[in-house]
């Protein structure tokens, strides 16, 4: 079986294989899926290779010894020797960086994969498993490329707000008179705008997200998400006598998860105002002169 992502990234191609490759061993320090990593040797050099702490759901510790490793081509290949689930026989990766027009590159990922026997026929499920991963790996490091900083909590929170909308939208959009009977009889037309506008929202949110989310943007998702919910606290008010049980539960419970999302946004968006605030201090010298 063979997983094979790629993703381009807006940086040249020596910045991105320096992390990939000489700093085969640093993976902890820019992708989510990985809680630590520590260097075994040193890379290109016979039995180099790292040890990880994974937080992947189904792996335990892995180690991973390099088999390939060319900074001409800017490819390596390892294969994992101790950490993955039983029932995968072995288990090889290579990971690769071109150079793509307009000082830009490529970043490719290809997994082998051979399961025991009894595990074949969840060859699909695991294989979208994996797949997922690398995606995420894979964005992890083009965020790191572009920004020199890991992508942190708010993307991912901003994420699920992008497919919490896009799904409510297309809620309203395929059931606009069944919602409208329940949520007191406004207009179906209303409810399909409505619809489209959450959903156009959404797809926008995703997009942002394609790219690590300042700050400043997190704060506006949580303000616009604040909005969302003292407008269901005043729809509530005004006409919540007029919604049947499942209007009323949908109307509160849709509110109830911005709100959420809204918070724990807004806190992720002030954790990033304070990491690059005491990043911008340790590297800002103190003035020298005489007062």
């Amino acid at each position: 079986m063979r997983i094979t992502t790629s993703i381009d990234i807006d940086a040249p191609v020596a910045a991105v294989w320096e992390v990939v490759g000489p700093r085969f061993g640093d993976v902890g320090t820019w992708a989510r899926a990985v809680k630590t990593s520590t260097a075994v040797g040193v890379p290109g050099e016979p039995g180099s290779g790292r040890s990880c702490q994974v937080a992947v759901a189904g792996f335990d510790a892995l180690t991973e010894e390099l088999l390939r490793y060319d900074d001409a081509t800017r490819t390596l290949t390892y294969r994992a020797t101790a950490g993955m689930p039983g029932f995968v026989r072995s288990a090889t990766s290579t990971w690769r960086v071109d150079s793509r027009p307009g000082g830009r590159s490529r970043f490719t990922m290809s997994a082998d994969l051979v399961l025991s026997g009894w595990a074949r026929p969840l060859t699909p499920a695991f294989a979208l498993y994996l797949w997922g991963v690398g995606l995420s790996t894979a964005r992890d490091l083009r965020t790191y490329a572009e920004t020199g900083r890991p992508r942190r909590a708010l993307d991912g929170l901003v994420r699920l707000n992008a497919v919490f909308c896009t799904a409510c939208g297309a809620l309203l959009l395929a059931l606009p008179g069944w919602w409208a009977s329940h949520l007191g009889g406004p207009p179906p037309g209303v409810l399909t705008g409505l619809g489209a506008a959450l959903m156009a929202y959404g797809i926008t949110l995703g997009l942002i997200t394609r790219r690590a989310v300042s700050a400043s943007t997190g704060r506006g998702v949580a303000v616009l998400d604040g909005v969302w919910v003292v407008a269901t606290l005043a729809l509530l008010i005004l006409a919540g006598t007029t919604f049947s049980r499942v209007g009323l539960t949908a109307v509160a419970g849709t509110g109830a998860v911005v709100a959420v999302l809204g918070v724990l946004q807004w806190r992720a968006a002030a954790t990033s105002l304070a990491e690059a605030a005491a990043t911008v201090f340790q590297h800002t010298e103190a003035p020298s002169g005489r007062y």
